[in-house]
């Protein structure tokens, strides 16, 4: 092997890039690598026929963004050969080559995206743009082709219990559905919307088989989507821990407010012991520190008004409690039902 190909071998083996031969290397002013390098091949096909040219048209230069290369930023220079198509009566007179790693149009490398994909799973978008000194478009779309990839290798297997409940990623957009394998926590699908109709054209979708399979579904208390369960699904509901803990904590909250309005004529203030404990009513008995309790005990002798441990958010907040030990220590529904 002489010199030069021994050259050339050691280059390609330190970019990785196989297709291309490295014409030189420099230093960018802002301090990362500027790598030129051209096409080893002396041919391309043309993307409307598919034959294939040796006759070069023009030389063109464009930089895209390659993977951080020893700790430091990497752009290649890449030059590329305009060809013309030899097929008589193309509707392409002329092309550019595009490889597997610079594709048509592209400004980062194949590589390149697949790790701001992979990096954006976990991390922000613009931390994401930051470290490889892309635009926040340039790497939003490199994450969103690799979730796209993802989400259609995923397994398609109907899961034996299912869970449904709406999802927003952020306030200005529209609600989500999310519908969840409760088994494994996998995150089946994610559909527009958070409706009734929604979910029943998801489970309209399903075969029927896939249908039967489902045997447990759990939801919150949406209306719109236990209709749709009900009407295609002979499965069990359930109503979500959380969502019924967290209608107890209104209902609780709701008679504390009521209280103080009907024996103050206003809302609640610092000087109301229900206002001053508004927080510890919501907590679980077993999780209030001494103060807490102490707290809570002054909310419900003011709401009875006789400093006696007899009135309506006592009562409110001990079905609240007496609810969440129901889910701790019952069974079934039956034990539920007769305790």
């Amino acid at each position: 092997m002489d010199d030069q190909a021994r050259s050339e071998e050691l280059t390609r083996a330190l970019t990785g890039l196989e297709e291309y031969v490295v014409l030189a290397a420099t230093e960018s002013a802002e301090g990362g690598l500027v790598v030129a390098v051209m096409a080893t091949r002396v041919e391309a096909a043309c993307p409307a026929c598919g034959t294939f040219s040796d006759r070069v048209k023009s030389y063109r230069t464009c930089t895209v963004t390659d993977s951080p290369t020893h700790g430091r930023r990497c752009r290649l220079r890449v030059t590329k050969r305009a060809f013309r198509c030899v097929t008589p009566g193309c509707v392409r007179k002329s092309f550019t080559e595009s490889t597997g790693q610079v594709a048509c149009r592209a400004r980062v490398t194949t590589r390149c995206g697949e790790q701001m994909g992979g990096a954006g799973r976990v991390r922000c978008t613009a931390s994401v743009a930051a470290e490889f000194g892309v635009s926040w478009p340039t790497a939003w779309a490199a994450i969103a082709a690799r979730a796209a990839r993802c989400v259609a290798g995923r397994s398609k297997r109907t899961p034996v219990r299912l869970g449904i409940d709406e999802t927003r990623l952020w306030w200005r957009q529209p609600w989500l559905t999310g519908l969840v394998d409760l088994d494994t926590g996998e995150l089946i699908d994610v559909i527009e919307g958070r409706t009734g109709s929604a979910v029943g054209a998801w489970l309209d979708a399903l075969d029927p088989d896939q249908r039967a399979r489902i045997d447990v579904v759990v939801t919150d208390p949406h209306a719109g989507y236990r209709r749709a369960v009900a009407d295609r699904l002979d499965a069990t509901q359930v109503v979500d821990r959380f969502h019924v803990a967290m209608l107890a904590n209104r209902a609780v909250t709701d008679v504390r407010r009521r209280r103080i309005r009907e024996q103050a004529d206003r809302r609640g203030r610092k000087i109301d012991p229900g206002w001053r404990a508004r927080r510890d009513l919501l907590r679980r008995r077993d999780r209030l520190s001494e103060r807490g309790w102490r707290r809570v005990v002054a909310a419900m002798e003011a709401d009875n008004g006789h400093g006696h441990l007899d009135g309506e958010l006592l009562w409110t907040w001990a079905a609240t409690q007496h609810l969440t030990d129901l889910y701790d220590h019952a069974i079934d529904r039956a034990h539920a039902t007769a305790c």
